[in-house]
């Protein structure tokens, strides 16, 4: 089957593309056009361009451009056919597909048949629950009313359920669901439910499509508590929110996103009026889902458990969204995870926790402070030092400048000892960067120095370096091995040096940031990063002609066509120098 060309063209001939690009960037209007944030690179200053005259979009940050289809192909990680059908769907224009040549191809393949079992499961799993009383009393216990039931879709799985059977029946193969992940093959071959009596939470995609499932155990057995859908090629935990679908009207209305740890947080504070919650369902946000978030808002509070795994995940998730500049401020909880702490104390009480949210600077002089005693001297440095990577993630100097100040007379120090603690490792000191060939380093070894060191402290530099310059292209081997390391990662600065095993990089990287921090390095000015990748691109190149220069000398080459073909490709690199 192939769309029929009359869909295509009506999607392309839509009159207005910025309500849709609305949905995803907020639009102020100027002059003809309209500019926000760009949702493809992270940035403080608008620079993402709208026309609707010619039904465009330009980034004159990262130059990222095109139509509205290729904007939500991009953003919704859709190919060309499933981007028609998605605006077709949401602009009520039919979708007319045709037989045999012309029109575009619809691949009637796993996607949608997947998405239909995934959809069966979680309807039949909801006349399951209506019958299990054990479900329902748990979550009668957990306080969740029959609406927000029904509204999140709650259902139950149970034990003794032959899905393979059951679908069978309906001419789905068994392929189908393990690509689906509802089931899975045992170390002794046989094929087993992933989901055996257990509470359902079904998954959703930002357009509301059952993608997954969560489950929790409802009976005593060594199991793990809580299990998830397997990652598919039609799963990917880490590109999804859970209620996302449900929460981003609020989002944007609120210009505030609530995020969360688990799916009962999440229900119960829908159930309480917080309905621009999302939780990360894992230990901490991903890129991924700090990208889906900026779509909407800036502004974060971090509402984790308060254990220690939850502290940990609130720093790691910190660590994310400060690289996309977003504002960030975390709940206090005082040992409780939300759903209880909604529960037990109320809207009333949740709300001012909410108002009550304090910088993540703040939060981690807290957490400093309930491990060292600061009545005891030699565990001064110790809490300054646990504190300071917050204190320089701090942009604004007057900001920076504030709490400084704060802690320092807190802990009965002077302020020009904390100062002296920042600047130590040179983050105000004015440099230069320098690919001169007076220095003992070869002027290539540099520039992979530099790339590595930006891409390692910064998510968004990481982004664009990767776009212009792969690993197999770096000259030294250790860096190869290294540039490629940063880029399998989501973790900077400091993490990202702990996550590494090989001890040899991890030397090699802790010597690199910290010679860069050294010559006062943050991020590059102007054309740095890109005079570094031609750097290394030239010397790549110069190789080469090194290489045909080598071989034009050797007698043996008696071929008149390979010397023509070694000296076109001379000239052609002497040209691109």
């Amino acid at each position: 089957m192939r769309l029929a060309d009359e869909t295509v063209n009506q999607v392309r001939d839509l009159p207005d593309i910025v309500p849709v690009i609305q949905e995803y960037v907020t639009l102020k209007k100027r002059g003809r056009n309209y500019i926000g944030l760009c949702p493809f690179h992270s940035e403080r200053t608008p620079s993402f361009t709208v026309s609707p005259e010619k039904k465009i979009f330009h980034c004159f940050g990262c130059h990222e451009s095109g139509d509205l289809i290729a904007f939500v192909s991009r953003l919704e990680h859709l190919n060309f056919t499933e981007t028609i059908v998605f605006l077709a769907e949401k602009h009520g224009i039919d979708v007319v597909q045709e037989e045999g040549g012309g029109g575009h191809f619809v691949p009637q393949g796993d996607r949608e048949k997947v998405r239909e079992i995934l959809l069966e499961v979680r309807e039949k799993c909801k006349l399951f629950f209506k019958e299990s009383t054990v479900s329902q009393q748990y979550l009668k216990k957990r306080g969740l009313n029959s609406e927000n039931i029904a509204l999140f879709h709650l259902g139950y799985s149970p034990d003794a359920f032959n899905w393979v059977d059951y679908f069978e029946e309906k001419d789905y193969s068994k392929d189908l669901l393990f690509k689906a992940g509802l089931i899975y093959q045992s170390e002794n071959g046989d094929v087993l439910p992933r989901f055996r009596n257990r509470l359902l939470f079904p998954i959703s995609d930002s357009h509301s499509r059952t993608v997954g499932f969560g489950g929790r155990r409802l009976d005593d057995q060594k199991q793990a508590k809580y299990i998830n859908s397997e990652e598919t090629p039609h799963f990917n935990k880490r590109k999804i929110l859970y209620g996302f679908d449900l929460a981003k009207s609020a989002i944007k209305k609120n210009n505030c996103v609530l995020v969360m740890e688990g799916y009962m947080d999440v229900i119960t504070a829908h159930q309480f009026g917080f309905n621009y919650s999302v939780a990360c369902m894992g230990t901490a946000l991903t890129q991924e889902q700090v990208q889906l978030l900026k779509r909407l808002t800036s502004n974060v509070v971090l509402a984790l458990d308060d254990d220690s795994a939850g502290q940990q995940s609130t720093e790691r998730s910190f660590e994310i969204l400060r690289q996309f500049d977003c504002q960030v401020k975390v709940i206090q909880l005082s040992g409780l995870d939300p759903a209880d702490a909604l529960q037990e104390n109320g809207s009333e009480y949740f709300q001012k926790l909410i108002e009550d949210a304090i910088p993540m600077v703040e939060y981690k002089y807290h957490r400093a402070l309930a491990r060292h005693d600061k009545n005891v001297i030699e565990n001064i440095p110790r809490i300054i030092d646990e504190v300071l990577p917050f204190l320089k993630a701090e942009k604004d100097p007057i900001v920076q400048d504030h709490y400084m100040k704060r802690i320092a007379k807190h802990l009965k120090v002077e302020p020009e000892l904390v100062m002296a603690k920042i600047k130590k490792t040179g983050y105000n000191i004015s440099r230069k960067l320098n690919l001169s060939t007076k220095s003992n380093k070869d002027k290539w070894v540099r520039a992979e120095e530099y790339l590595i060191f930006f891409s390692a402290c910064s998510l968004d530099w990481r982004v664009k370096i990767s776009e212009k310059i792969s690993s197999t292209e770096f000259i030294t081997a250790i860096h190869r091995k290294l540039f490629a390391l940063i880029g399998e990662s989501e973790l900077v600065n400091e993490r990202l040096v702990d996550s590494i095993e090989d001890a040899d990089m991890k030397s090699m990287l802790s010597q690199i940031i910290m010679d860069a921090e050294r010559k006062g390095f943050t991020e590059p000015r102007s054309n740095e990063w890109i005079d570094c990748i031609e750097t290394v691109h030239n010397y790549s190149t110069k190789q080469r002609i090194a290489e045909i220069k080598q071989q034009l000398r050797e007698e043996d080459i008696n071929s008149t066509e390979v010397v023509t073909a070694l000296l076109e490709e001379l000239q052609m690199l002497k040209n691109n120098l």
